[in-house]
């Protein structure tokens, strides 16, 4: 059984998350299950065809990424405005952000766990991206060829983009809700921290030297915490957080918000 501790944790105090979720709101109650509706079905579908030959295509990843982490992108957004009626002019904006802002953590949660998905014989990875001719099934043998650095470099370069986006996304935060503008601001920072990682070792197959130390996670916390309320100073912070990554221009699907 690979179900993680956490995970049997979860399940065995449900009835106290659902108790807790029941002391919310109407509307925050529904953007919750609105998110969770959307997650369990579209994960339901993912499982059932996993396999470490991977995803076939961008798109697939693309909708991969929405039922992981863009509907949750969606549901923090809504519970953000309930808490900051000044963002409800932004919602609009904000949603579609959303869908880069969670697009841009998973998908580097997927470079970063390339190898631990494997020991669980899974691969997250688009086919297309590293040729016709390129079987991911392989990869313990492939993770040192051409076709696969130049795959890599793609899928940190468009990651790379959607953290931008979801660097917009916290600036759109008014600085006085300090809680979360910090709160996104530390899931970016760690983000692009990890990037650099996968960019520098995801040749190597090794889960190990792609985690971020202790004193990076101290290091940025601290940053974010300086920083926060001056956006100037946060567009500094990850253009030198970022240097050397590589960019790829791919925008959202606004239609899924």
């Amino acid at each position: 059984d690979r179900t993680l501790a956490a995970e049997r944790e979860l399940v065995t105090q449900a009835a106290k998350v659902v108790r807790v979720t029941q002391s919310f709101s109407p509307s925050e109650q529904k953007a919750i299950i609105r998110c969770l509706g959307r997650m369990c079905a579209g994960m339901l579908v993912f499982q059932r065809h996993k396999s470490l030959g991977g995803l076939s295509d961008l798109n697939e990843m693309n909708d991969y990424c929405y039922v992981v982490a863009g509907v949750v992108g969606e549901m923090l957004t809504e519970l953000f405005c309930e808490r900051c009626p000044a963002l409800d002019d932004k919602r609009p904006q904000l949603m579609h952000l959303a869908l880069s802002f969670g697009q841009g953590l998973q998908m580097t949660n997927i470079l970063k766990d390339i190898w631990e998905d494997r020991r669980a014989e899974t691969c997250w990875l688009p086919q297309s991206v590293f040729g016709a001719d390129f079987d991911l099934a392989r990869l313990d043998e492939l993770h040192t060829t051409a076709e696969y650095r130049h795959g890599l470099e793609q899928l940190i370069g468009i990651a790379h983009h959607h953290l931008r986006n979801a660097l917009e996304y916290a600036r759109q935060i008014p600085a006085r809700e300090a809680g979360i503008r910090r709160f996104c601001l530390w899931a970016i920072g760690l983000a692009v921290l990890t990037l650099r990682k996968v960019r520098k070792h995801g040749d190597l197959a090794s889960a190990e030297r792609l985690k971020i130390s202790r004193r990076s996670v101290k290091a940025t916390v601290g940053l974010v915490n300086l920083t926060y309320s001056s956006d100037r100073a946060l567009r500094a912070l990850f253009d030198i957080a970022s240097a050397g990554l590589p960019l790829v221009r791919e925008e959202p699907d606004a239609s899924r918000a």
